[in-house]
């Protein structure tokens, strides 16, 4: 191939890398860098000796390959400001930077005035407020699922909603993946909210929800121990012929609003939540089954906490990225289930994967 006017033969290059001693096996590929700019990327299998069991296997290469195709550059057509925005490249960079808390304002002048850090027992759920990216496989009791949905519902006095939406509108509808024998008294499938009535309506027709919509080192582990998934789509025939070209704007507003409302719901109780920032929506399509007015914004997954809900706080697969030690985890945790559950959830994770 070509590159700022060079030929080059990327084979030329793995076989040099791979003649070093300290390669095993080399991938070169092109793709754009953190800038948009073409240019070669590099995956290598450390040339030391492992043991069998410490050995990179394909699949693991495969997903650090598909991993590095998630993050894009941020992009305003000013070439001077894509520069200073551009991605940082390394760990050490990212963690430098989250240091610097460039947010913070920084004035030169008089003396600012103090704050007070407020106090009482209606902020103790919001101090148990976080995420939780691990769940027990057991079932979720049916009723802990109603009443953390249930938030989403008006008021049965004022008949108002406990969230902000332009004009009153709501256009944002919750859309909720239940997996196979994972929520007490709901079938497997796709529901969706009707606030005004109250209850979740199956949606006919919607496909398996493919875990390979999530990225594959970080979310997907948590989707494989997740109970559901939640995603709030905007309908934008519900708010469009009143805000316009506004309306993406202020229905995002809206499910940020109806995310904190949902997070805080669940605070203190037996379920936990994570959000979810990066999804493949092609792979959601089948699922989702969205109109040409609706557009995905957020989404969430949650199940029953462990016992042990600090260690749920541990992003899944973070300390061991080996699709062996991940598999292996499940395969020991399924084998404590009542034979039946074991078995829907094997099939479901089967299902899911084609």
């Amino acid at each position: 191939m070509k590159l700022h006017g060079h030929r080059i033969e990327l084979g030329e290059i793995e076989a040099a890398m791979r003649g070093l001693p300290e390669v095993r096996e080399a991938l070169v590929l092109l793709r754009p860098d953190t800038r948009g700019r073409p240019a070669l990327s590099a995956y290598v299998v450390p040339g030391m000796e492992l043991a069998e069991s410490e050995a990179m296997p394909p699949e693991l290469l495969t997903e650090l390959i598909e991993s590095a195709e998630v993050l894009r550059p941020f992009s305003s057509g000013d070439p001077a400001l894509d520069e200073e925005l551009a991605l940082l490249d390394t760990l050490e960079e990212r963690t430098r930077f989250k240091g610097r808390h460039v947010a913070r304002p920084v004035m030169q002048g008089g003396a600012g005035s103090p704050l007070a850090v407020p106090t009482g027992p209606h902020l103790e759920r919001l101090a148990q407020r976080r995420s939780f990216r691990r769940y027990s496989l057991e079932v979720l009791e049916a009723e802990l699922l109603r009443s953390w949905l249930g938030v989403l519902l008006p008021d049965a006095l004022s008949g108002r909603r406990r969230y902000a939406s332009a004009g009153d509108l709501y256009p944002v509808q919750a859309y909720l993946w239940v997996r196979p024998g994972r929520v007490e008294e709901l079938a497997a499938g796709l529901y969706v909210l009707d606030a005004g009535a109250g209850e979740l309506l199956p949606v006919p027709g919607a496909a398996a929800l493919s875990r390979r919509a999530y990225h594959p080192l970080i979310n997907r582990p948590m989707y494989d121990e997740a109970a559901f998934a939640l995603f709030l789509v905007a309908e934008l025939r519900a708010i469009a012929p009143v805000y316009g070209d506004r309306s993406l704007h202020f229905a995002t507003l809206e499910a940020g609003l109806m995310t904190g409302l949902l997070e805080l719901q669940a605070a203190g109780t037996a379920l936990g939540l994570c959000q979810v920032g990066e999804l493949n929506e092609a792979l959601l399509a089948p699922t989702l089954r969205l109109t040409r007015t609706q557009r995905l914004l957020h989404s969430l997954v949650g199940g029953r906490l462990e016992a042990d809900s600090a260690g749920a706080t541990r992003a899944a697969g973070i300390s061991d990225l080996r699709p062996a030690v991940r598999l292996a985890r499940l395969q020991e945790r399924i084998a404590q289930l009542p034979d039946e559950q074991a078995a829907a959830l094997l099939a479901a994770v089967k299902e899911e994967s084609s």
